[in-house]
């Protein structure tokens, strides 16, 4: 969803997801505005737009 989304953690950042866990707990708004910010952005990652983007760059960089 990338930096942007405010849902973020890098992987691995245990103390990161915990902290935006209890974000999440503690400040029902907060949880209101992640779900916006993935409705926004689900048109991206639809099956169809993925399989479209993944021709454009397998066309730019074929495989022999």
């Amino acid at each position: 969803l990338g930096m942007g989304y405010e849902g973020y953690f890098p992987v691995g950042d245990i103390e990161k997801l915990r902290k935006l866990l209890i974000k999440i707990e503690n400040e029902p708004c907060f949880l209101k505005q992640l779900e916006k910010q993935i409705l926004s952005l689900q048109e991206q990652y639809l099956e169809d737009v993925e399989q479209k983007k993944w021709e454009t760059l397998l066309k730019l960089f074929p495989v022999n």
